[in-house]
């Protein structure tokens, strides 16, 4: 229903049919409008104001059909640009106070404008909701973004060292770059050197110089990210030429026997040293650093003898040492144990014992009870009986 005005002579009584048609997203309230009526003829009989009431379906909401509702037009050119590309917004709009952009844009808006949107990676969405006489509108565009296209590798010199006639892994690869994150890099071929050889193992190749060449050599390899080749590129190997191995230096004798780490007071204790010496011809001769008193060894054979004492129970330590008297250094090997000295057994000493039992009656008589041992640790037993 639209808003008119009607004046009415004294006594002239007329009847009002409406039809209310509102906009979309609100519906007619005949009831309300009738009772707006209703007042304005009570208060203005002569002049009636005659307004339809639409509603959103909120208390005391109603919209007067005099405020027209806003419109907002969205364009983006170009709709689809390439990756790390820019497009332009255009929008304008009508009835409208105020806009707010969302999705892959935000903040607000002037209610008519353009923006340039650059460095789009990934498809984007753009809103724009504009808004007057309390109501909205809104309308988005999206802008398709081209994935990059792929980039050849770039392939750098490198260089590397070996030893004459030793064979060397070289990680060209290492330094090489891909535009394209994500890229693998392999090698893809390899040229071959002049004095030596290569191998290529995909992430990395294998030079091995020819034998006895010392010297710079070189060869060239073309890295590869399965789409597209890079350039070629020079690696440089320097072979160091080995020197001849110096005369052989005297080889200091080892001991190989294990020591005799066990002896009985008064009991003679003898360790027969032994040593070898790689350096053939060598004459060993034999010293002891560290010992116990009355304990000696044969300088020619090694043979350590000794007869602990009663005062040397407990541990003794040795030192032994095995000297080749090679000239100008003479080499040598020592060995350190400890003679873990015991006393000898006492005998044990078996006391009388007396018991009771009656006529015809046997006993069982722990005879072993009240005897002793002054060996710590010794099991008695009955030995014999009369």
């Amino acid at each position: 229903m639209e808003r008119s005005n009607a004046q009415l002579g004294g006594g002239v009584r007329m009847r009002l049919y409406m039809d209310i048609s509102c906009p979309p997203g609100l519906s007619s309230d005949p009831q309300r409008a009738r009772r707006r009526l209703f007042l304005l003829l009570r208060f203005s009989p002569l002049i009636a104001l005659l307004v339809a009431a639409c509603t959103d379906g909120s208390a005391g909401d109603t919209k007067d059909l005099s405020d027209p509702a806003p419109t907002v037009q969205l364009t983006v050119t170009p709709q689809q640009v390439a990756y790390n590309g820019e497009t332009i917004l255009d929008w304008s709009s009508t009835n409208a106070s105020s806009c707010v952009a969302a999705g892959d844009w935000a903040g607000t808006k002037n209610t008519s404008g353009s923006d340039t949107r650059g460095s789009l990676t990934a498809t984007s969405t753009f809103i724009l909701t504009c808004s007057g006489a309390g109501r909205n509108a809104g309308q988005s565009v999206t802008v398709m973004v081209q994935p990059p296209a792929n980039q050849a590798p770039v392939a750098n010199t490198d260089s590397a060292t070996t030893a004459q006639d030793v064979a060397l892994i070289i990680d060209v690869l290492a330094n090489d770059t891909d535009a394209d994150a994500g890229d693998t890099l392999t090698v893809s071929t390899v040229t071959q050197p002049a004095n030596g050889s290569v191998v290529n193992n995909n992430t990395d190749v294998t030079y091995t110089p020819n034998t006895g060449f010392s010297g710079p050599d070189t060869f060239t390899y073309i890295a590869t990210d399965g789409t597209n080749v890079s350039n070629s590129a020079t690696v440089t190997v320097m072979v160091t030429a080995v020197p001849p191995p110096p005369p052989p230096a005297n080889q200091a004798p080892v001991i190989t026997s294990a020591p005799l780490t066990a002896a009985t007071e008064n009991v003679a204790y003898l360790y027969d040293v032994d040593a070898s010496d790689p350096d053939a011809g060598d004459m060993l001769s034999f010293s002891l650093t560290t010992a116990p008193a009355g304990m000696t060894i044969s300088a020619a054979t090694g043979v350590i003898d000794w007869i602990p004492t009663d005062a040397q129970t407990g541990d003794q330590n040795v030192t032994v040492e095995v000297t080749d008297n090679a000239l100008p250094t003479a080499g040598s090997d020592t060995q350190s144990f400890t003679v873990t000295v015991g006393g000898m057994n006492q005998a044990p000493v078996a006391n009388a014992d007396s018991v009771t039992t009656a006529q015809d009656v046997a006993l069982i008589i722990d005879v072993l009870a009240n005897d002793t041992d002054a060996d710590a640790g010794d099991t008695l037993t009955v030995s014999t009986v009369t």
